[in-house]
């Protein structure tokens, strides 16, 4: 949560609102991904390949594609953490809490974005 307020947040309004909507839009793709692969793929080692492929991908989307950034690191951890464990409920709940984070910590973002720029108005360039 913290770390999701203090990366969306932005010296700029605009871009502090892009990234806070690029930040819940990539986690939650990337968790519905990552639940999508645990239900079908069912070999430690063929998602242990998966979150090998995915990894390198993760800088490369960072200055063009915020959102897929944050996917792709969600994907990955909680790829990690299916191989760590072997209790499906203790996945599903870190994916949940890993959605609660975020949403608390953009909403956290939002309302700092809000008072450190009171009175942003879009430019109409």
């Amino acid at each position: 949560m913290v770390v999701t307020t203090l990366v969306v947040m932005q010296s700029d309004a605009r871009l502090s609102y892009v990234r806070i909507v690029h930040r819940i839009a990539g986690t939650v793709a990337g968790v519905v991904a990552a639940f999508a692969l645990t239900s079908v793929l069912q070999e430690p080692w063929v998602i242990a390949a998966a979150a090998l492929v995915l990894a390198p991908l993760i800088p490369h989307h960072l200055q063009h594609r915020y959102w897929l950034h944050t996917a792709l690191i969600a994907v990955v951890i909680l790829l990690a953490y299916h191989l760590a464990t072997s209790d499906p409920r203790i996945l599903r709940g870190l994916m949940t809490e890993r959605l609660q984070d975020v949403l608390l910590g953009a909403g956290l973002a939002l309302i700092g974005t809000l008072l450190a720029f009171p009175r942003w108005v879009a430019d109409d360039d």
